[in-house]
């Protein structure tokens, strides 16, 4: 990256930034097999949602879920903490004759306030920055009305959402005289874990620690400590992020690699330290250029490691020239993943360490925009616009998305290739909206109008052993890729001291959401559907986790794992315990409607949220077993398994 991207920064955080750690909750173990290239396991993680699995009735890990990974890969007294998704709304400014943006920076682990966090928006190549108050609030009143990037978030003991120089996708259109109040921006908590460096069981002291991926991702424009010494009982404490690895070498006693945990937890992790050999001095270099041959500036390029194993990624912008350099990299084969907002995301595979001339060329990117209104009309000032294209008759790609904080409820959504998409907005107190389909041609798509109606409520109470628990997320459940750490795309709630929440945009289509709490296994409740303006009582019971167990995942369904399977599901794995168990359902078998509707109808989510359901409760799945001869109807009742 050209070091006059990261001054302008610089100078607009000044000294007070102070660097942090760690993603957001996104993610999926095997990227590369998604693309189909081979390889998997540790070491990798999921591009942009290109993953396609599910727990039918369980945990739906397809159609664009994935735990967002850099390029290397959640209480005090008080009422319950509310949703936090993108909300605005829009007042008249005088004082601000060029327009304003007032809001929150808040933990997207709990939602609370995050005092002394900075902010950038960038317009125009100026960079202005503002700093939040105790409360959290921080002020932007501009000179010039226009488009402002929100380009770096910092704050101590938090992950930077800091992507590269005009990558951001998150966006506030200023309008004279107009004031958007309430805009919410996320920081992810950075996850401090112990890391534990030993050879032969014996603890090694002075060994070096490397965090890989740290000036990356999310983390570019503000990068993060990356190298750590372990004391004299070999312990060291990094700040880290889920899915990140570390790489521990001493000159004596080898090297290795692990990986943070998925899930939080007290325990070190644990280096081994080996003879084998860990050598990620290899180098790719290349151009980017589009189809016409000139080239492309600003491209992020990402090369991935293809194989199994902890293999680090790497990345390099593209310079004036196009030309970029990805070191740090084990020899091997990578597959070059390229993303800019003006072009389509670009994959080169098989391409080898020591390549000197790799080329990249990216398509021109066509663009579609819009606006997001309410039932009645009128603008939605913050929202998140998602475009999806169809992988195959159930699966929906993510291709981009767009959060914008706009008094007229605009949108602009960049990078898209010609043929059919749709748009989906979501938005606090809303459902995900309704599908819009649209053609984008050869001058892009003429512009859309993306309806929000409101949804219905549940609230209740989070318990533990029969007391209530606080500090509980509760997240609606969806599958619309990544997007962005600053800006959630599903509303969520964190239950208060008396264990109380309630979580808003509830809608008539079924639903999930997500409950979980630290020392304890996650519920997932399925079937939910309410008509707008309505409230339901839903309370929650969590699991304590039993020491020496792991965290694990409870919900009523009913107990397989399923993958798409062209115009059907097939089932993957039988969960012992569950309904299909009981009913006799087994690996292979095709499920093609379910309670009568088709599963090319519901989709992949659709399908599986309406499998999920309350314990107790019967589906009926229209199944061929096998997947031979004609399809017969198995009614299944749902019970609760543990995953």
């Amino acid at each position: 990256m050209p070091d006059r991207r990261r001054g302008l920064v610089a100078g607009a955080l000044g000294l007070a930034i102070v660097l942090a750690l760690a993603a957001w909750w996104l993610a999926s173990d095997d990227p590369l097999g998604a693309l189909g290239l081979g390889g998997g396991g540790a070491g990798h993680a999921e591009l942009s949602g290109l993953g396609a699995g599910g727990l039918a009735g369980d945990a739906g890990a397809g159609e664009g879920e994935a735990r967002a990974l850099a390029p290397d890969g959640g209480w005090g007294a008080g009422p319950p903490l509310g949703v936090w998704l993108p909300t605005a709304t829009v007042a008249a400014d005088p004082a601000s004759p060029e327009g304003s943006l007032t809001g929150r920076v808040v933990s997207s682990r709990d939602g609370r306030a995050i005092a002394g966090a900075e902010l950038v928006f960038v317009h125009d190549g100026t960079s202005t920055s503002v700093t939040t108050g105790a409360d959290g609030r921080f002020s932007l009143r501009v000179s010039a009305a226009g488009r402002y990037v929100l380009s770096v978030v910092s704050a101590q003991g938090f992950l930077p959402y800091a992507p590269e120089w005009g990558h951001s996708a998150v966006v506030f259109e200023a309008t004279p005289g107009r004031r958007v109040e309430g805009a919410v921006v996320h920081l992810a908590p950075l996850s401090e874990r112990e890391v534990e460096v030993v050879r032969d069981a014996a603890p090694v002291a002075g060994a070096t620690v490397r965090l890989h991926g740290a000036d990356s991702g999310e983390r570019t424009m503000a990068p993060l400590e990356a190298t750590f010494t372990t004391g004299a009982d070999g312990r060291v404490r990094v700040g880290g992020w889920p899915g990140a690895m570390v790489e521990a070498t001493h000159p004596t006693h080898g090297a290795g690699r692990a990986r943070f945990g998925w899930r939080e937890s007290s325990e070190p992790i644990r280096v081994e330290l080996t003879d084998e050999r860990l050598d990620a001095s290899g180098r790719i270099a290349g151009r980017v250029v589009d189809s016409r041959g000139a080239p492309v500036e600003g491209v992020v390029v990402v090369a991935h490691f293809q194989g199994r194993g902890l293999h680090p990624s790497g990345q390099s912008a593209s310079d004036e020239g196009g030309d970029f350099a990805i070191e740090g990299l084990d020899a091997g084969t990578h597959v070059l993943v390229a993303t800019h907002p003006s072009h389509p995301t670009t994959y080169v595979r098989g391409v080898a360490t020591g390549e000197a001339s790799a080329r990249v060329v990216m398509e021109r990117g066509l663009s579609a925009s819009g606006r997001v209104l309410d039932e009645a009309g009128e603008p939605v000032p913050a929202f998140t616009v998602i475009a999806r294209t169809a992988r195959d008759a159930l699966v929906r790609q993510p291709v981009g998305s767009a959060s914008s904080y706009d008094a007229s409820g605009r949108f602009e959504l960049g990078g898209l290739t010609e043929g059919e998409l749709e748009l989906v907005a979501t938005s606090r107190g809303f459902p995900p909206s309704a599908p819009v389909m649209i053609t984008v041609g050869p001058h892009g798509a003429p512009p859309v109008t993306i309806t929000l109606r409101r949804g219905g409520r549940i609230e209740g109470v989070v318990t533990s052993r029969g007391e209530p628990l606080a500090g509980a997320t509760i997240a609606l459940e969806g599958r619309f890729g990544a997007g962005s750490s600053a800006v959630p795309l599903f509303a969520t709630a964190v239950s208060g001291a008396d264990g109380s929440y309630a979580l808003d945009g509830v809608g008539e289509t079924h639903a999930s959401v997500r409950v979980s709490a630290e020392g304890h296994h996650e519920r997932i409740l399925g079937g939910l559907l309410l008509a707008p303006g309505t409230v339901e009582r839903v309370d929650v019971e969590l699991t304590p986790v039993e020491e020496g167990e792991e965290p694990r995942t409870e919900l009523a369904g009913i107990g397989v794992v399923m993958m798409p399977h062209g115009e059907a599901l097939m089932v993957q794995r039988v969960v012992e315990g569950g309904g299909a168990a009981l009913v006799g359902l087994a690996r292979g078998d095709l499920v093609h409607a379910v309670d009568g509707q088709p599963v090319t109808a519901l989709g992949f989510n659709g399908a599986i949220d309406r499998i999920r359901g309350v314990e107790g409760t019967t589906v009926v799945l229209r199944v061929s077993r096998g997947g031979q001869g004609e399809p017969a109807d198995v009614p299944i009742v749902r019970r609760r398994v543990r995953t």
